[in-house]
């Protein structure tokens, strides 16, 4: 039975005889760990721990992408009762330093040379930290490998009080401290035990009818709880796990490994999405028209319904057009992908149902390990416009202004040596305060509308949610992000960052000249498209909410660059700080008039 993280290496063992259970690539060429060597470089890396005198809730911080050894690490470290303290890669030197002075880690271990070049400053000012390893080969660093013949080659007692420590880690004692992204302030640190990771990823396992034998391939951070939970769920359910390379890689690695499931979010959907109706404009005449009528009615159509407008035949039809191509764009094998977060378009999700492919979304945040809600792929719950059902065990209530409050076992233990903030979202009762709002719908899926904080009040007292409006404009081709303002201020207005890929091609097709995205989003023609696109989404959404004026910035937003986090939400405060003065115009005197403005 499975009460501890690192029991799932026993299934291995008992359960699955995988010979590909983690791959990744590395120089071109994909390598893999069978779950017997999984197994036992794990067992071996917890030895080498012991042998350098770690103990029971020291702590040691990762800083990689995906990839097996990731896995091997973590699961030595929880078999000895160490805190893993995965960090993101892209974070700044000012919150890596925010970091490591507040879990203080006595290791850290890198994934590469320009992720420890970035470090080095930051490393040697911490003074907890002891040593420093990499998983890839770094001149004058020490390689991961070393810990693993350590304990390779250690001795009977050190091999018998790795095995009493792992005897005594309870399902109660904390796994990993998570912090979280660090969108308002400065991160927090989320203790997260075994039985609320074990409790999370066997129930939201109960909801997939994927097993031993298929694959997936993991493209979001593994540091992030949701792709760390996903993972030990394909694991726990003996899928082959493979790490794509980069977000870059995401199509590459597609057709390489040809997987059953994917696991996502929203944004990444829509850029699959956008992809594929890109593809489909390049067609020949006959195809291009065939395709397209395709998206339009499979977009409109909900095939788990049986409704009038939408006949068996049409659905039949539809499906077949659709999945020659979106299949073969992914590999000609996918049949479900996992989409966490509340804001994926339902046109986006009754394209995919319509060409065969389950598109399961789920919500949850850190601190609740992290589901809350998934679609239930076994019993078809599998609703556009909402988050699923909750999952079994978990209790929901719902405050007055809509908050959403969940308790079970699968909230944190608290912030790390924070008490004031853990009380702050655990009431007396135990139930966590999320911070979003939301509902029950009449058939008992839950519908997430957006993050309380964000919500906001015009100058004239009425209430804004930001997601909403957002959602809806990026249905537009030439919009990749958006971010709508207004907080104490007049009217709404909103900056835009292009599809820049899209906007390119449609400059091209129009003969329209330009030296650099800067150069291009100032030309009359181009901010005369987005004014067309603006108001054309604005004749959908309340008079009172329509964005009045937007202004277009020359860069694309991304983690890398700050203004989305790492798993591609936006970074509010990042992005009103980072443009406050292109912010300020769209409320000049004089403005107030005019709508949707340049």
């Amino acid at each position: 039975m499975v009460t501890r993280t690192f029991d799932i290496l026993e299934q291995y063992r008992s359960l699955y005889k995988l010979d590909k259970a983690l791959s990744a690539r590395h120089a071109g060429n994909w390598y893999s760990l069978s779950g017997e060597q999984y197994a036992r470089l794990s067992e071996a890396f917890a030895c080498g721990l012991i042998a350098q005198g770690f103990q029971p809730r020291d702590k040691i911080a990762i800083i990689s992408p995906g990839r097996p050894e990731w896995n091997v690490v973590d699961m030595g470290m929880a078999m000895v009762g160490v805190y893993s303290v995965p960090v993101h890669v892209s974070h700044s030197s000012e919150l890596y330093q925010h970091i490591f002075v507040h879990a203080a880690p006595r290791m850290v271990i890198v994934s590469d040379k320009i992720t420890y070049n970035r470090l080095k400053p930051v490393l040697t000012s911490i003074p907890a930290i002891e040593s420093v390893y990499s998983f890839n080969n770094i001149p004058g660093l020490n390689n991961w490998m070393e810990i693993v013949s350590l304990g390779e080659q250690c001795s009977a007692e050190t091999r018998a009080r790795m095995e009493e420590f792992r005897d005594r880690v309870a399902p109660d004692e904390v796994a990993t401290l998570l912090y979280t992204s660090g969108t308002t302030g400065s991160p927090k640190g989320v203790m997260l035990t075994h039985r609320n990771l074990v409790s999370n990823f066997t129930a939201t396992a109960e909801t997939s009818a994927l097993g031993y034998g298929n694959k997936t391939l993991s493209v979001l951070p593994v540091s992030h709880v949701y792709e760390r939970m996903m993972n030990y769920l394909f694991q726990y359910k003996g899928l082959s796990v493979y790490y794509a390379e980069n977000m870059g890689s995401i199509m590459e690695n597609i057709n390489d490994v040809r997987p059953e499931v994917l696991n996502s979010v929203p944004r990444l959907m829509e850029r699959i999405t956008m992809s594929f109706i890109n593809k489909a404009r390049e067609q020949k005449a006959l195809k291009r028209a065939t395709l397209l009528w395709a998206i339009r009615v499979g977009m409109r159509q909900d095939p788990q319904k049986k409704l009038w407008l939408f006949p068996a035949w049409r659905k039949q039809l539809v499906r077949r057009i659709l999945a020659r191509s979106l299949n073969r764009m992914l590999g000609d094998q996918l049949t479900t992908i996992v989409a966490g977060g509340t804001d994926l378009h339902p046109n986006i999700t009754r394209l995919f149902l319509s060409a065969g492919i389950d598109v399961l979304s789920g919500y949850g945040l850190t601190e609740t390990s992290p589901v809350i809600a998934v679609s239930n792929q076994r019993l078809r719950y599998i609703k556009p416009g909402t988050v699923g059902k909750p999952l079994p065990g978990l209790e929901l209530r719902f405050c007055e202004d809509g908050e959403i409050l969940v308790k079970g076992p699968n909230v944190m233990a608290g912030y790390y040596n924070d008490p004031g903030r853990t009380a702050q979202v655990i009431d007396a009762e135990g139930f966590f305060h999320t911070g979003d709002v939301g509902f029950l719908d009449a058939e008992g899926y839950l519908v997430v509308t957006d993050r309380k904080k964000d919500i906001f009040h015009l100058e004239g007292g009425r209430k804004i949610a930001p997601q909403v409006i957002e959602n809806r404009v990026r249905e537009s081709f030439f919009i990749d992000q958006l971010m709508v303002l207004g907080k104490d201020r007049p009217y709404v207005t909103a900056l835009i960052s292009p599809n820049f890929s899209y906007l390119h091609n449609w400059c091209y097709l129009h003969k329209i000249s330009f030296m650099d995205n800067a150069d291009m989003i100032a030309l009359p023609q181009v901010v005369e498209r987005f004014r067309t696109e603006i108001l054309k989404f604005n004749n959908y959404i309340d008079p009172a909410e329509r964005i009045r004026h937007f202004r277009i910035v020359p860069e694309e937003w991304s983690s890398q660059t700050g203004e989305l986090s790492a798993t591609l939400r936006l970074r509010r405060a990042f992005i009103a700080n980072k443009y406050s003065a292109l912010i300020q115009s769209m409320y000049e005197p004089g403005e107030e008039g005019r709508e949707a403005d340049k």
